[in-house]
């Protein structure tokens, strides 16, 4: 997987980038419309900071044109970073676009969340290639982020990410709600594997049973690969019956993978699986 594959696609689709303007002023949101549509983006309006806030929380924004003063909840207010110090990876920068050009305005912006900004009247070059670069470093970053959390083999998230969804699940009152499970799979003697056909055959087995996992198991359970030949999958809204259920159809079935190593083998990998669930 090369950069233009994690930049260019949004839960696996090909997308392109949304933008998000939020301004009180009719004529300036029709203008930065025109402006960010002609530029080949998708755009939302909002005209006041309470409104923009809402749709941050119902789309999924690269970027945020966001007027300085604006009626119920200014611009400022309505970019403070969140406590939550994972929040920073999440939200998209933040173009302040203001009137006022006094350096103590200008600081609070940034200090308060803004990534740039720009002054009125909007000089329209200055605009675009300002979009440009906030949009081209929020990608890198989506890129970086994604090296940090994902296992480069299978592209599975990694174990790093693994733990910081679980810690997630278990300290977020609203997902305590529900019952949830964890199974750790660790395949049964995979080093024949890698000592009969040599590494790169067990690599490829080791792609071919990730994809078989995500295919096996609920669309909104994680899969993760832990290292080596060891998996954890972090089962949402699942007692320990039903996970022992997965677990013992998971390990009741054969995993067939093939290798190449001078011939087509085929190989039928078996799993021991443990699982554990939060208690109430």
């Amino acid at each position: 997987m090369n950069m233009s594959d994690v930049l260019q696609t949004r839960d696996g689709v090909d997308d392109l980038p949304l933008i998000l303007i939020a301004d009180d002023d009719k004529a300036t949101r029709v203008l930065l419309r025109r402006v960010m549509e002609r530029e080949g983006y998708k755009v939302v309006a909002a005209e006041t900071g309470a409104e923009a806030v809402g749709l941050c929380q119902s789309v999924s924004a690269d970027l945020i044109l966001l007027d300085y003063i604006m009626p119920e909840l200014d611009g400022v207010d309505a970019c403070a970073p969140d406590p939550d110090p994972r929040a920073a990876t999440r939200r998209p920068p933040v173009l302040m676009i203001t009137s006022l050009d006094d350096d103590a305005s200008i600081q609070r912006a940034m200090v308060c969340g803004a990534s740039d900004y720009i002054t009125k009247p909007i000089l329209l070059p200055v605009l675009r290639q300002r979009v440009r670069h906030l949009l081209a470093s929020r990608r890198a970053e989506r890129f970086m982020m994604h090296l940090a959390y994902h296992d480069s083999l299978t592209a599975l998230p990694n174990r790093e990410y693994f733990h910081q969804r679980l810690g997630q699940v278990l300290a977020d009152p609203v997902m305590r709600v529900g019952q949830h499970a964890v199974m750790y799979i660790d395949l049964d003697q995979f080093k024949i594997v890698n000592d009969t056909c040599g590494h790169s055959a067990g690599d490829q087995l080791l792609r071919q049973l990730a994809h078989l996992l995500q295919t096996t198991l609920r669309k909104d359970d994680l899969v993760a690969r832990l290292g080596g030949d060891e998996f954890g999958v972090l089962l949402h809204n699942c007692d320990m019956e039903q996970a022992c259920q997965v677990a013992g159809k998971s390990c009741a079935r054969p995993w067939p993978a093939s290798a190449s190593c001078g011939e087509s083998r085929i190989f039928t990998v078996g799993a021991s699986i443990g699982v554990g669930t939060d208690r109430r």
